[in-house]
C-alpha cells in the first residue's frame, strides 16, 4: 500500500490559498487571498513562498509551471476588466494577448515552452483553443462555437 505525506500550503498572512500545479521538482504555483482582499499568485519552492504579481496588477491566477520553472497565468490588468495572459520566465513577464482576443486564459505549458489555453473573442460566441509556440511567435487557433 502506498502512503502519502500531506503538506498544507498556507502562505503567512493569507486568508485562503489554492494550489493549481506542481512540476517534477516539487515547485508549486497557485493563488492566495491576502488581508487586503487582493489575490496574488505564489510560487512555493524548497520551503519558500514567493509572491507572483505581474507589473500593473494586484493579483494573478497562476495556471501551470513547467520543469524549467516557467509559469503561466492571467490577471485583470485593464480598465475594462480584460483578462491578460502572461508567461513568467525567471521574473521576466511576457504578455500573451493574441490579436482579436478579449480575454486570454493560458492553462498549461509544456517543457518546450508551448502554451495552450482558451480565448473568448469579442463577440463571446466563439471560443478558440490556442497553442502558442514561443520560438515561432505564432498562434494556431481552432475555434469552437458556443
Amino acid at each position: 500500500m502506498t502512503t502519502y505525506v500531506y503538506t498544507i500550503i498556507a502562505l503567512p498572512g493569507s486568508i485562503s490559498s489554492g494550489a493549481t500545479s506542481i512540476n517534477d521538482s516539487g515547485q508549486i504555483v497557485g493563488v492566495f487571498t491576502n488581508s487586503s482582499g487582493d489575490e496574488p499568485g505564489f510560487l512555493y519552492s524548497n520551503g519558500i513562498y514567493t509572491t507572483i504579481v505581474p507589473p500593473g496588477s494586484s493579483g494573478a491566477r497562476l495556471s501551470d509551471i513547467n520543469n524549467s520553472g516557467q509559469i503561466i497565468g492571467s490577471y485583470g490588468g485593464s480598465p475594462n476588466g480584460q483578462a491578460i495572459g502572461f508567461l513568467d520566465t525567471d521574473g521576466v513577464f511576457t504578455t500573451i494577448v493574441p490579436p482579436g482576443s478579449f480575454n486570454t486564459h493560458p492553462m498549461s505549458i509544456n517543457d518546450s515552452g508551448q502554451v495552450i489555453g482558451y480565448i473568448p473573442t469579442l463577440s463571446a460566441s466563439t471560443v478558440s483553443s490556442t497553442v502558442l509556440a514561443p520560438t515561432q511567435h505564432s498562434i494556431y487557433p481552432t475555434a469552437r462555437r458556443l
